[in-house]
């Protein structure tokens, strides 16, 4: 009987790969090998996922900006303060420190790649609306 697999969650612990390689070693050394390494795969696995090192690390990105506008969302639904909200997406923790640090090495990368920067862009243009929006519910509260 063949395995069943659950596709995105195995796109979504691929990208965690991603971001721990980022952390410890850097952008520099997230190859597909690598990353199947972390992961416990061979590289004809993450391949099967990803067509290339770009596809894996725009979809790394996508993760963690879902990711944070995910948890600024559920802090929201909880009627957090504004300290609260941020706290959520800024990098005061080490699960959130990772994120940052793939985030940062995404840019760099994007800035020499234009098939990346379109991405880098609007997530840009997301986020700085993220903020705005936790600013924004602030001062309807009177923070």
């Amino acid at each position: 009987m063949p395995l069943i697999v659950d596709h995105e969650e195995r796109r979504r612990l691929i990208a965690a790969m991603v971001k721990r390689i980022v952390a410890q070693s850097g952008m520099d050394a997230v190859t597909v090998r690598n990353v199947a390494r972390e992961a416990g795969f061979s590289s004809t696995i993450v391949s099967h996922y990803f067509r290339d090192k770009r596809d894996l690390l725009a979809f790394t990105y996508g993760t963690i900006r879902t990711r944070a506008t995910e948890m600024v969302k559920e802090a929201f639904r909880e009627d957090a303060d504004l300290l609260t909200c941020f706290e959520q997406i800024l990098p005061v923790n080490p699960h959130n420190l990772a994120d940052w640090q793939a985030w940062f090495g995404f840019w760099g990368k994007a800035n020499a790649d234009p098939g990346l920067i379109a991405d880098r862009n609007a997530a840009t243009s997301s986020t700085l609306k993220l903020f705005e929006r936790i600013i924004k519910r602030a001062q309807l509260r009177g923070e």
